[in-house]
């Protein structure tokens, strides 16, 4: 069995943990993290297609061709009971509110024509504002959690081991926390 002198090379361990939590802090203070319309907000549209031969991509490419930055949308097909065969039901989440009348409207003629001119089918559109008001709240209590396990990890090591054990773990969990969130920024 090989073994591998760890205390030996701790110059080059250390260095590279630094190195890693040194790029996670650049990465995650630059680029930030890519929060979903549930976190941030956004529109839902409804879109309803008369005609089931309709499938997600060419749903992404009406709406590309509307604006290119939707080609970004969550696009996925809905079944729903009620629905009768010949239809296509689609939910379309996209990270820009439409407070705009004439901007929805606009939006909706463009689909409109698509679909008549692609699929020579016709269409309805709802839209819903989703906000990220609830994400607040989620955010700031993920953070009490945090604390809160963070204290009770260091009084459990504390009570059971010693105190410096503690501060140990609690180093080694900002570690690799700090770690795991830099490469989730990217």
């Amino acid at each position: 069995m090989r073994q591998i002198d760890f205390v030996g090379k701790r110059k080059i361990f250390v260095a590279v943990s630094i190195a890693l939590m040194v790029f996670s802090l650049v990465v995650i203070f630059t680029k930030g993290f890519k929060l979903g319309v549930d976190f941030s907000g956004g529109t839902e549209l409804t879109v309803i297609v008369e005609s089931k031969n309709v499938d997600v991509a060419e749903m992404r490419k009406a709406l590309s061709d509307y604006n290119p930055a939707f080609e970004a949308a969550l696009i996925s097909r809905q079944q729903s009971a009620g629905e009768t065969s010949d239809m296509s039901k689609f939910s379309v989440v996209i990270s820009r509110f439409f407070t705009n009348p004439d901007a929805k409207q606009a939006l909706v003629s463009h689909l409109k024509e698509w679909f008549q001119t692609e699929k020579n089918a016709d269409i309805e559109v709802s839209f819903t504002a989703v906000s990220g008001a609830a994400a607040l709240e989620i955010r700031s209590g993920t953070w009490w959690a945090v604390i809160l396990a963070v204290v009770l990890i260091l009084g459990y090591v504390t009570f059971r081991f010693r105190f410096v054990f503690g501060i140990g773990a609690i180093v080694a969990l900002v570690h690799d926390l700090l770690i795991t969130m830099g490469f989730y920024s990217l």
